[in-house]
């Protein structure tokens, strides 16, 4: 036995060589840059990771189009200005009693949501997102879709009370163009004609000619009138990255979102983990 372990052992070479300084230097930059994580560090990273996100919430629509029906050019057969003057003043869909009514009742809805951001976001000045505590963010998600389906059944209820109003615009233009041509009767039929003064007849022609110029109006449906309601919400997590931010550190810790005793303990890592600063 002792002689096959003699044998094994004249036959184990070991082998060396010069260490490469430059791949040496290498290792040691990429650790100076990069050191492993300390254990209680990468604990209070993943207390934070697992306790905080970042939302960024955006709104879009949650109005409706009060604008005035165009009159396309060369709609109107003659250039009359009070015609026009009174034409422009039944064009409009919405009265100002109309606005604050409807309008006011779509604004409860944007102050339902902004109540939302300001009870459950934490709005940031180093980002532009806000802090969201994860424990919040189900009742978070659920308060605003309820907003958002409140909304929707809103609409479905009242899109027949916009297309009233625009029936209602229709008809007073009509009203409007028919009276003017009755009392300007040249406008309809020569002076000399046998049927001037057949007022049925004139009434029929003024009829007829203010329905065309008010076909040629490019109307609209009441849908379309409505400005989709759309709630974006984008999610995203703090970063290891995140935590070696000073000016983020500084406002977490300004806005109660993490302690002040965990923020020196993450600022005690600086050996390790170089805190930046974004001044």
């Amino acid at each position: 036995m002792d002689e096959l372990k003699e044998s094994l052992d004249s036959n184990i070479y070991l082998y060396s060589h010069p260490i490469d300084e430059s791949l040496l230097d290498n290792i040691v930059s990429d650790l100076q840059k990069n050191p492993p994580l300390k254990p209680d560090y990468k604990r209070l990273v993943n207390v934070y990771t697992n306790k905080l996100q970042y939302v960024k919430l955006k709104i879009n629509g949650l109005n409706v189009d009060d604008s005035k029906v165009k009159l396309p050019k060369d709609t109107l057969p003659i250039r009359n200005k009070e015609l026009i003057k009174k034409i422009e003043s039944k064009l409009s869909l919405f009265t100002e009693k109309d606005k604050d009514e409807y309008f006011q009742e779509l604004k409860k809805y944007k102050d339902e949501i902004s109540e939302i951001r300001k009870k459950h976001l934490t709005p940031l000045k180093t980002r532009d997102e806000s802090i969201l505590h994860l424990d919040k963010k189900l009742l978070f998600n659920d308060e605003i879709n309820n907003v958002v389906d409140k909304y929707k059944k809103h609409v479905k209820d009242s899109v027949h009370l916009l297309q009233n109003k625009i029936t209602n615009t229709k008809t007073n233009l009509l009203s409007v163009l028919t009276e003017f041509f009755m009392l300007n009767k040249e406008e309809l039929i020569d002076k000399d004609s046998l049927f001037k003064n057949n007022i049925e007849y004139l009434d029929y022609l003024a009829k007829t000619k203010a329905e065309d110029i008010v076909h040629k109006i490019k109307w609209p449906n009441a849908h379309e009138l409505i400005k989709k309601l759309e709630v974006n919400i984008m999610y995203s997590d703090i970063t290891f990255e995140d935590l070696k931010n000073k000016n983020l550190l500084n406002e977490l810790v300004e806005k109660e979102i993490i302690d002040k005793s965990d923020f020196n303990e993450l600022a005690e890592f600086s050996q390790a983990i170089v805190l930046e600063n974004n001044d």
